[in-house]
């Protein structure tokens, strides 16, 4: 008669054991995981950006039209303040870069949440103006406010002329934050009414700074990478 195998059970002290690796591995692997995540999200940004404006300097060559990369910060009283610093779009514009219409097939887009574009603040938390260097600004864009009423702002943009120049020639320069931005009063522009919250820990604000720095001739893209630089 056979006897079946005696059934062997893990004791405490080594499931103890297991739990604790366990837990060592998490920890080491939470930090690691969310770098590369972090890193991920920059990188898209980026791509995102140059992209764009790659695609809007072939539109203005091709359909022989100015054309703007529109690059808003503070869109307050309208319906995409919460997008503030982080919109962006390409439309057509007029000899005195005033809005004349969006291209068919663009809509508004945003960067990959975690990541803004900044300026050189060093107190962000006030309203992080001059988030593009050397960049131009196209007035009467249309939007609507929460009421659905139609209003128009002046918007910060990059310009490319005809030729697939920038205007003007000066190198403009994009800045990009591990950041969010918070809105703190809604219908308000004042540099209180949003909070900049970090999705990074940084040593010095304007050394966490990614730039796109642009050719205005070529428009070949730079990338200036605290993490790397």
């Amino acid at each position: 008669m056979k006897t079946s195998p005696r059934k062997q059970f893990f004791t405490l002290i080594e499931i103890m054991v297991v739990i604790v690796i366990a837990a060592i591995m998490f920890g080491i692997g939470i930090p690691a995981f969310s770098t590369m995540i972090q890193g991920n999200t920059m990188t898209q940004a980026i791509r995102m950006t140059t992209a764009k404006i790659k695609a809007a300097r072939a539109y203005a060559v091709v359909n022989k039209c100015k054309v703007a990369l529109l690059l808003p910060e503070k869109l307050a009283n309208t319906k995409m303040n919460s997008q503030s610093w982080s919109a962006y779009r390409v439309c057509v514009v007029d000899d005195s870069n005033a809005f004349v219409s969006w291209i068919d097939g663009e809509n508004w887009q945003s960067l990959p949440l975690g990541v803004i574009r900044a300026g050189d603040k060093k107190e962000p938390d006030k309203g992080n103006p001059n988030s593009l260097t050397n960049g131009n600004t196209v007035t009467n864009v249309p939007f609507d406010n929460p009421d659905n009423t139609p209003i128009t702002k002046e918007i910060p943009a990059i310009i490319f002329t005809k030729n697939g120049k920038i205007e003007p020639t000066n190198p403009p320069s994009i800045g990009l934050w591990y950041a969010r931005v918070v809105i703190v009063k809604e219908d308000n522009e004042e540099d209180n009414a949003y909070l900049t919250v970090w999705t990074k820990p940084r040593e010095d604000d304007r050394a966490s700074i990614t730039r796109i720095e642009i050719n205005p001739y070529s428009v070949k893209t730079t990338i200036k990478d605290p993490d790397i630089n």
